[in-house]
């Protein structure tokens, strides 16, 4: 292979229908397998899906023709935008010849797709940032159809996980032209009305994260990295593959950039399998002299929150820190950074007393509200002198309205902000709340009951009055 033999070959796959023939002639007289020796194991090879009705090799050129397709009639707006996107065309029609070059009968091909493009292209001699593109595509060929047609695409975790694995409008692009030649090339079922339908849906969104600078470069490497310390975290701790995979598929980006890798393997026993309709699961770690971390999994409802803080309080629980996240099965896992209000180390009796407490306050039993208004009148009063602020930003985030609160800590004010989000029929989706000496400032992620952005001027305003009344000192 000489540069001049690789572009040539490229030439070949631009022209489309008839550079199919010639790569099937090539194949059939043996000189494809001579150049290419890894083609040999995809020539003529059955494919285990019915929905495919070509063999892997014909199904590549297939794909690569597709392809070519594309990028001379893009027909659709935005197919024109993406092959306006790629500049050069090179690596998505070698991308979509080798993209299912995996199925060599070694397992998945998905995991094996890159391993066998890599030596293919040695061979060739492609190399640089080509070599990278093409990598790329091998690997996250069924990104964009197995996400849209299997997720919520309303999920902005969803969207910003496929924006880190993306990174740029370029590589989306190409992704998307060989998502559509791919599922072409396939047949009927895999380029329905329907599934076409909802990939380009993906395609729009993931691209507005990316023009947004909701995932920059930076972020989308922080998120990598952090996955990747996850992953080997669960693996360290003997979290079958499966159960790992599933778990970082379905937990927030939020979550990932959070969490301290040693403490995953604890959360994924708590949401794994997803807890019943009235479980809560508890997990402590109460080191001596320190702060001690709670950590708690449930059937997300409204409410959870302010319930979980209320038995806190109620316990002899300050809450110093909290983060509520929530994962795309709809299990809610909250954590707070807990000190004890009358003692330096909190015994397990303290634990028991927090755990009858929530119990009872999940059934009915007991009223929080009461309880903790109680505990209030024994408490020191708030600091004075520092404001209550409530400020809302419907533009931060494409799927849910940021709400920020500020106040004067005091016990119980997580548990009536809480409170108030619910009153107004707010679910809270991520919750960071922080204290800062004697002032907290709390940031809560909502969205309305149909899981939209709380757009109406009136029901803004009803939220703004109901959280300045529950954070007056």
């Amino acid at each position: 292979w000489s540069p001049a033999a690789v572009a040539a070959f490229v030439r070949m796959l631009a022209a489309g229908e008839g550079g199919t023939r010639a790569l099937e002639a090539a194949s059939a007289l043996g000189l494809l397998p001579a150049l290419l020796p890894a083609w040999r194991d995809l020539a003529g090879r059955p494919q285990r899906d019915p929905y495919h009705r070509f063999p892997v090799d014909a199904h590549l050129a297939a794909a690569a023709a597709e392809a070519a397709r594309l990028l001379r009639s893009p027909g659709d707006p935005l197919v024109a935008e993406a092959v306006e996107a790629i500049g050069d065309a090179g690596p998505l029609l070698l991308g979509a010849l080798l993209h299912d070059c995996g199925k060599v009968g070694r397992g998945s091909h998905v995991t094996a797709g890159p391993e066998v493009a890599r030596g293919m292209l040695e061979r060739m001699g492609v190399g640089g940032a080509e070599r990278d593109d093409i990598l790329f595509l091998v690997a996250e060929h069924l990104l964009l159809s197995e996400t849209a047609t299997r997720r919520d695409l309303a999920d902005e975790d969803l969207v910003l996980r496929v924006a880190a694995r993306v990174r740029d409008r370029r590589r989306l692009s190409m992704l998307y032209l060989l998502t559509l030649a791919d599922a072409a090339a396939t047949g009927p079922s895999a380029a329905s009305a329907v599934r076409t339908a909802l990939v380009r849906e993906l395609v729009v969104r993931v691209g507005r994260a990316l023009e947004a600078g909701r995932m920059d470069p930076g972020r989308a490497e922080r998120l990598v990295r952090a996955e990747a310390a996850l992953r080997e975290a669960l693996d360290a701790a003997g979290v079958p593959p499966d159960e790992a995979r599933t778990f970082l598929d379905e937990a927030p980006a939020s979550y990932k950039g959070w969490v301290v890798p040693a403490e995953a393997p604890i959360h994924v026993r708590l949401v794994h399998p997803p807890p019943g309709p009235a479980e809560v699961r508890v997990a402590v770690r109460a080191p001596a002299g320190g702060t001690a971390s709670l950590t708690i999994a449930a059937r997300d409802r409204a409410g959870l929150l302010s319930l979980v803080a209320g038995a806190l309080t109620v316990s002899g629980l300050s809450i110093v820190r909290a983060r509520a996240f929530t994962t795309e099965r709809g299990v809610a896992l909250d954590h707070f950074a807990v000190r004890g209000q009358f003692e330096e180390e909190i015994g397990e009796a303290r634990w028991e007393r927090f755990r009858a407490a929530l119990n009872d306050a999940l059934a009915g039993r007991i009223d929080l509200a009461e309880r903790v208004r109680a505990l209030r009148v024994h408490s020191p009063r708030p600091r004075p002198g520092i404001p209550v602020s409530v400020r809302v930003d419907g533009g931060a985030s494409d799927y849910h309205t940021v709400v920020e609160v500020g106040a004067p800590d005091r016990p119980g004010l997580l548990f009536d902000l809480a409170r108030a989000f619910a009153a107004q029929a707010i679910d809270v989706h991520v919750a960071n709340v922080a204290t800062y000496g004697p002032r907290v400032v709390d940031v809560f992620y909502v969205s309305d009951a149909e899981g939209g952005k709380v757009a109406d001027p009136d029901r803004l305003a009803a939220l703004e009055r109901a959280l300045l009344e529950a954070a007056a000192p």
